[in-house]
C-alpha cells in the first residue's frame, strides 16, 4: 500500500512511529559513545596503559645509566 493512499490518521502513525525510531537509534549511539569514552571506560584503559608504557620506556635509559 503507497503513503498517498493511507489515510491522514495511518499517514501520522507512521510518520511518528520513523520518528521514535530515529530517536531511539539516536539514543542508543549517544550511549554507546559515551560508555567508550567517560572515564574508565574502554578507550580511557587503552590511553592510561599507552601512556604508561611510554612514561616506562622514558625512564628506562635513565635507570641504566644510574646502575653503572
Amino acid at each position: 500500500m503507497s503513503l498517498k493512499n493511507m489515510p491522514v490518521k495511518q499517514q501520522l502513525s507512521v510518520l511518528l512511529g520513523s520518528v521514535l525510531l530515529c530517536i531511539l537509534l539516536l539514543a542508543c549511539y549517544s550511549y554507546q559513545s559515551l560508555t567508550t569514552v567517560m572515564i574508565n571506560g574502554q578507550l580511557y584503559k587503552q590511553i592510561i596503559v599507552s601512556n604508561n608504557l611510554i612514561a616506562e620506556s622514558c625512564h628506562l635509559p635513565n635507570i641504566l645509566l644510574n646502575l653503572f
